[in-house]
Order: structure tokens, then C-alpha cells, then sequence
């Protein structure tokens, strides 16, 4: 394909060295460049200031001109998805709406409850709480509350880990290694 690439790498952060669970964090700024075409991609690892945010990663595919063609999102240690700029920006335009239209919703709810309080003989035949908007559409619309990006949006799949084999944690890679360098040929 003759293409060359350069990138940066990000931060590595091991927790936990002397006491409690160990576990890795890989979180700061990535830029990878293509040199052959001038695209280059930008990730950003971040922080694991609470459970949801935990490996997540983020980022932008720019073409030559700086021009966004493509949006990345996933977790650096299960999945890496591909979305194009339209697509995220359509999914974005739809969350929009349907955050207004929820808060509209709301607002609606509130005044027709302190309505339906009234003790009016007119009102006593119409429940003017039924949904006649079609909220509950709206709702299975809407984007997953833990995620910037939702699983409806259409999108590619980069790449993906592959699970540890169930024997994964009674096998000792060191003596195989060990194996490796200690047995000599004659």
C-alpha cells in the first residue's frame, strides 16, 4: 500500500502497585498520521474519573484540507468503532431534539397534573395526561444515558479483542519464555 505512518503515544498509568487490585490506564492525546495521503487521526484515552469513563476513547479522522471525515469511539481494551461525519452529526441532530422534546414533555406533564387538580366538571371526561405526542417513540430514539455516542448510529467495527482463553490465568507466559531462551540447540 506504501503508506508510512508516525504517531504519538499516550500515557500509561499503572494503579495499584503496592496495594489493592492492579490495573492499567491508558489515558492522554494520540495522533497518528498517514504521510502518504496527509490524513491523520486524533484520539483522545480518557481518565477513569468514574466507572463509565473507564477506557473509554474518543477521536476525529481529518482529511488533508482539516476537514472531519470520520468519527472513532469505543474502549481501548474491548472495541474500536467508525462512524462518518454525517452520520455522527445526524445522531447528534437527533439527540437534540429529543432532549428538548423530553424537557418540553416534562414541563407539559407538570402543567396538565396541576390542571387535572381542578375540580372541574369539563375536565372529569379527558385524561389529559394520555401520551398523544408519542413520547414513548421518542425515548427508544434517544441515545444511551451512558454513552456519548449511540449504538443505533451507524457504524463499522475496527477492531475488537479477542477473549482470554478460559486456561488464561494458569498459564505462566515467563516459562515459556523461559523455555524459549534456556533451551539451547545444538
Amino acid at each position: 500500500w506504501n503508506e508510512a505512518y508516525s504517531w504519538s503515544n499516550v500515557n500509561c498509568c499503572v494503579h495499584n502497585v503496592v496495594v489493592g487490585k492492579l490495573w492499567i490506564e491508558q489515558l492522554g492525546t494520540m495522533e497518528i498520521k498517514n504521510h502518504s495521503n496527509g490524513y491523520r487521526a486524533i484520539l483522545d484515552f480518557k481518565e477513569a474519573s468514574s466507572s463509565q469513563e473507564a477506557n473509554k476513547v474518543f477521536g476525529i479522522v481529518e482529511n488533508d484540507e482539516k476537514k472531519v471525515r470520520y468519527r472513532l469511539f469505543g474502549k481501548w481494551n474491548e472495541f474500536l468503532k467508525c462512524a462518518s461525519e454525517e452520520d455522527y452529526q445526524l445522531c447528534m441532530q437527533q439527540k437534540h431534539v429529543n432532549e428538548s422534546m423530553s424537557s418540553h414533555d416534562r414541563n407539559s406533564k407538570k402543567l396538565f397534573s396541576k390542571l387535572n387538580s381542578f375540580k372541574m366538571p369539563s375536565f372529569l371526561g379527558v385524561n389529559i395526561q394520555d401520551d398523544l405526542v408519542g413520547t414513548s417513540e421518542l425515548k427508544s430514539l434517544s441515545l444511551n444515558e451512558d454513552a456519548d455516542i449511540s449504538s443505533d448510529i451507524k457504524s463499522a467495527l475496527l477492531w475488537k479483542c479477542k477473549e482470554r482463553p478460559a486456561y488464561s490465568s494458569k498459564v505462566n507466559i515467563y516459562l515459556f519464555v523461559q523455555n524459549l531462551l534456556n533451551n539451547t540447540r545444538d
